[in-house]
């Protein structure tokens, strides 16, 4: 039976609600996306996790920051640059004037210009893998740049629309008298080819202008590595026809004009694997998994494997799981090795198998000294039979020195002596007064 005394939810109520949820939303679509990606590794998967958060609109990076990334670039020793050029060159004046037979020469020696300069521009590898590489470029200046736009998302490749996503797209423009930019070299070379090609067969006066220079690229805003650069430079180039017997079909003082662009590309490439910690602690017959942290750009083409230096006391699977076998004082070194492009890199961590540290207690907690007396602290580790029994001695204060537990007040004031373990690091203090003489 209906409850006669249920009144309907009233339109205010519905608002708010309505309001919660949207609020909800929102803050859900906020979150931290983390994905785990598997690498296949010939013995067995090992999961590496990556962190790609949604990038924060209201940040926008500048010169500086793309001149701090090309810096980390160059230093890293695990990157690889690859150097493309391109050119290309189009006719741009109307041709009402010239004649059938030398608007076909034209088209033939634009033909020849693109195929001589391609061919004479170098492509070439500016780092390689595990080696320091060197940036054929300097910083950009900001007084060079006269535009800087950056979006922020993912470029879907169908559509070519941004989606959202973890990289900034840079369209940047320079000032068209800009220097320390990578094509001027290759923009002098451009106009020597084509006063070859042209130029000196017209007996004619070259003359090229810059028409523009940009820089487009993409950086990972989590990593902050580079994904690309490329540069272009845009030039208006006219030659005047001057004095010739060989080319009759070129009118004297005819002007030609011509379009080209010139484009150096550097793709880069990051490779490295390294331990989330330098020093872990086992306990006997405990299996615990290794952290490690590897930076591919492509997954296609690698191996994973891990080595102990003493397997009687620490095994390692193809997994990254490590086992203790035997107590010891003493670490086993294990070794990550990635195999990745033919290159070969590695880390390290030491391993410790031990009877923890649960606790420590240190002999005195509170000492009045005078200055020159001397006072021996005791550090008790529970339990008896820790296998790491190593103390590690600190003082805070300038009143009293301390070695191995053997305190020396050297002037009035206050100090704290610290005892703290070195497995577990655990902390015991003692607060110390020292008076006159």
């Amino acid at each position: 039976m209906a409850n006669k005394d249920k009144k309907p939810m009233s339109s205010k109520m519905l608002f708010i609600i309505f309001g919660l949820c949207s609020v909800l939303a929102l803050a859900i679509c906020m979150v931290v996306v983390i994905f785990v990606t598997k690498l296949e590794t010939t013995e067995g998967t090992y999961e590496f996790e990556e962190v790609s958060p949604l990038m924060e609109s209201s940040y926008t990076p500048d010169v500086d920051y793309l001149n701090r990334l090309l810096a980390n670039a160059t230093d890293e020793n695990k990157v690889f640059i690859t150097h493309t050029n391109d050119f290309s060159i189009s006719r741009t004046d109307d041709g009402e004037n010239s004649s059938e037979t030398a608007s076909t020469l034209i088209n033939r020696w634009l033909t020849g210009i693109t195929d001589r300069v391609n061919n004479s521009l170098p492509t070439y590898e500016a780092g390689e893998f595990g080696k320091e590489s060197e940036l054929p470029m300097t910083a950009l200046k900001q007084a060079d740049v006269t535009e800087f736009n950056v979006q922020i998302g993912t470029r879907n490749s169908e559509t070519d629309e941004l989606e959202n996503g973890e990289y900034y797209y840079f369209d940047i423009t320079l000032d068209m008298f800009a220097e320390d930019v990578p094509n001027c070299q290759t923009n002098a070379d451009v106009f020597f080819e084509i006063t070859e090609e042209i130029g000196n067969f017209l007996n004619s006066e070259t003359n090229v202008e810059t028409k523009s220079i940009s820089i487009k690229g993409r950086v990972n805003g989590v990593t902050e590595q580079i994904d690309y650069l490329t540069f272009e430079r845009v030039c208006d180039c006219t030659f005047t026809v001057g004095e010739n017997e060989d080319y009759n079909n070129f009118a004297q003082d005819e002007v030609y004009s011509f379009e080209y662009t010139v484009s150096e590309k550097f793709d880069f490439s990051y490779a490295g694997i390294e331990f989330t910690e330098d020093t872990v602690y086992l306990s006997l017959n405990e299996d615990t998994a290794l952290g490690v942290s590897a930076v591919l750009n492509d997954y296609a083409e690698y191996e994973v494997s891990f080595k102990s230096s003493d397997e009687s006391r620490v095994t390692i699977d193809e997994q990254g799981y490590a086992k203790g076998l035997e107590l010891s004082d003493q670490p086993v070194e294990i070794t990550v090795t990635l195999e990745y492009l033919g290159n070969t890199y590695t880390d390290t961590c030491l391993v410790y198998v031990t009877e923890p540290v649960e606790k420590i207690k240190i002999s005195d907690t509170q000492l009045n000294l005078s200055v020159g007396d001397t006072a021996t602290l005791t550090a008790e580790l529970t339990p008896d039979d820790a296998t790491i029994k190593d103390i590690i001695w600190l003082v805070e204060g300038d009143c009293v020195e301390v070695e191995d537990g053997k305190v020396t007040a050297i002037n009035e004031g206050s100090a704290t002596v610290i005892a703290v373990s070195k497995d577990g690091f655990f902390r015991a203090s003692c607060q110390i007064t020292v008076k006159g003489a």
